[in-house]
């Protein structure tokens, strides 16, 4: 259970849910839509979405373990879109486990 106590604090949780949870298209527009999320985190969403359901859907979501396997794939077969937000998604994974809103 992830405890907060503070508003920015529950933005970094929901950015760390994000972007280690993705394992279906409906889930992730749920998430992009969803208006507690960062919208630097949605945008994520939007750009590898599509990248994540292609090469990774068979990776158990949680602990950055998503994240990671898209970032160990060969950049070529990512798409451009997913390529350019990948260095933003790391740095909310970084952020959100700096603020202990996910496991280091």
């Amino acid at each position: 259970m992830i405890t907060t106590r503070h508003p920015a604090d529950l933005r970094l949780a929901w950015a760390a849910l994000v972007l280690t949870i993705g394992s279906a298209e409906t889930a992730c527009a749920q998430q992009r839509a969803n208006p507690a999320i960062p919208t630097e985190a949605k945008a994520f969403i939007q750009a590898c979405s599509p990248d994540y359901v292609r090469h990774c859907s068979g990776v158990r979501p949680g602990g950055g373990r998503s994240l990671a396997c898209l970032r160990a794939l060969d950049r070529q077969r990512l798409s451009s879109s997913c390529r350019e937000a990948l260095p933003e998604g790391a740095a909310q994974q970084s952020k959100a486990t700096a603020a202990g809103a996910m496991p280091r």
